[in-house]
């Protein structure tokens, strides 16, 4: 995840990402220390099996406003990033199948794993070029599908 969003968001920004994704993946959970004082999602590892748009909203509903102090960057924000990176996991699942099932149609077996020796036949190697185009023109696009976040309430 580090590696697929180093080119995309500034560092400070990756760096908090990466340490509340972190935490909510090894089952630690996001420590709230103002009035809240509680953990969300501690005891509750995520995974890319999760359904983010679904602990999105617990987290919203979960975290008082006066918790988040950055409207948003404590939870929200995180778990957006959460969202879009396993978009291009299945995306990329997706291409991978795709080239598969044109190189079996093109009567050849699956192109060979990275660092195989063994030289790929020309549909394999069709499917492959089609395949990394794709997938190049597919994550370039994974920002601008982000899901709206939902609008908090003002706190007066």
């Amino acid at each position: 995840m580090r590696t697929y969003f180093a080119s995309r968001i500034s560092e400070p920004n990756l760096r908090n990402v990466m340490k509340v994704t972190t935490a909510l993946a090894s089952g630690a959970g996001s420590k709230c220390h103002t009035k809240h004082d509680g953990v969300f999602c501690e005891g509750r590892p995520i995974d890319m099996s999760t359904d983010f748009h679904a602990l999105r909203v617990e987290a919203n509903e979960w975290l008082h406003p006066d918790d988040d102090p950055g409207h948003g960057w404590r939870l929200d924000h995180p778990i957006g990033k959460l969202c879009i990176f396993q978009r291009h996991l299945f995306e990329q699942r997706q291409l991978s199948a795709r080239a598969n099932n044109l190189a079996a149609a093109g009567g050849t077996e699956e192109a060979p794993a990275k660092g195989d020796n063994n030289l790929a036949a020309p549909a394999a190697a069709a499917a492959a070029a089609t395949a990394t185009a794709a997938a190049a023109a597919a994550t370039t696009n994974v920002a601008a599908k982000a899901p709206v976040k939902p609008a908090r309430p003002k706190v007066r």
